[in-house]
């Protein structure tokens, strides 16, 4: 009688349901903000993301866009909780999560704006997933990145392991737009 249907939110429903909980205050930092909406039209202009997205990728400043756009790939498949995950990210005071990051870090130094990036969401997802990632069909990704990681040198500079971490986490869940390949 009855019949299953199955239901998938789409990349920008998922995006805009984060934009819209990531409460931007334009009165307190002007100026940084600039920055962070040239990176979103970056974004676009470079074909990582669709001019559809452009106002919601702004709206997730400080989360950086190539950030942001792994993010609906990477709740459907490794925690596969779509909304529940995505708002414990968001809101999670982890260690390297979303919420611990906005707490912690000053968004404008007077050098640069802060942004959370791919290595940090990397470096979150090990921190409170563990061995729970090496689970499943992607187990065999994240043992090839942990192992990556592992091979380099202790005088290798910080922007290597970074590296590793972006690349990996792009090749995993990047969108067609946005893959390391």
């Amino acid at each position: 009688r009855f019949e299953d249907l199955a239901f998938a939110d789409n990349q920008d429903q998922l995006l805009h349901l984060a934009a819209e909980s990531i409460r931007r205050k334009e009165h307190e930092g002007a100026p940084i903000y600039g920055v962070y909406d040239r990176t979103a039209n970056l974004a676009v202009r470079e074909k990582l993301a669709p001019q559809k997205l452009k106002d919601t990728l702004r709206r997730m400043a400080p989360l950086h866009p190539t950030a942001a756009l792994v993010l609906p790939a990477l709740f459907r498949q490794t925690l596969a909780q779509h909304e529940r995950s995505l708002f414990s990210f968001l809101t999670s005071e982890y260690q390297d999560g979303f919420g611990a990051f906005l707490r912690e870090t000053q968004l404008q130094k007077p050098d640069r704006p802060v942004f959370y990036r791919l290595d940090f969401l990397y470096d979150f997802l090990v921190a409170t997933l563990g061995p729970a990632l090496y689970t499943g069909p992607s187990g065999k990704r994240w043992a090839e990145m942990e192992q990556s990681l592992n091979r380099l040198n202790a005088d290798d500079p910080p922007l290597v392991s970074r590296i590793v971490k972006v690349v990996g986490l792009l090749s995993q869940f990047g969108t067609k737009e946005l893959r390391a390949e």
